[in-house]
Parts: C-alpha cells; structure tokens; sequence
C-alpha cells in the first residue's frame, strides 16, 4: 500500500515538472508584444514622416493591421509626445515631434 502511494506521489511530481510555468509563458509573449508594437510605431512614423496627411485607414492598409491597432498606436506615440494631429480628421495632418 505504501509503495502504491509512493508511485502516486512521483507520478504526480513528474507531471507538474513537465506542464510550462505560467509566468514563462506571460513574459514571452510580452516580449514579443512590445517588439511588435515598437516596430509598428517606427514604421507608422516613417510612413507619416512621408505622408503627413495620411488618414488611419490608410495606415491600416498599408501596414497589413487592423484599425483598431493603428489608433492604440497612435495615442501610445501621442501620450509619448512624438506625434500630433493638425487640424481636423479630415482635412488636418500627422506632425512628427
């Protein structure tokens, strides 16, 4: 009976040992988030840089993203100080800082 236990125990041990920690996982992929959102915010720069007047939807398109991306973007590097809009939506343009 004891050794029944015994067995029980270990098996248990060698399970846990192999599923991922949760916080491996977490930090990965947070890593790889901020990258991504730091090469998108580079490239939505370079793109204004070139086409101040560009609206959100082009950006979306041209960088192969949705639109809801592009305006949590856009208000990281408005937060950050690094571009503003001129003007309205329509007719204004993107100033880079």
């Amino acid at each position: 009976m004891i050794k029944g236990l015994v067995s029980g125990i270990s098996e248990t041990d060698e399970k846990q040992q192999k599923q991922p920690i949760a916080t491996d996982n977490v930090s990965i992929n947070v890593s790889i988030n901020v990258s991504i959102n730091v090469s998108i915010n580079e490239k939505i720069i370079d793109i204004i840089t070139q086409m101040p007047a560009i609206t959100v939807k082009e950006l979306a398109k041209t960088l192969s993203v949705t639109e809801r991306t592009i305006y949590r973007q856009i208000e990281i590097l408005k937060t950050e100080n690094k571009i503003e809009r001129v003007g309205s939506n329509k007719t204004g343009y993107w100033k880079i800082n």
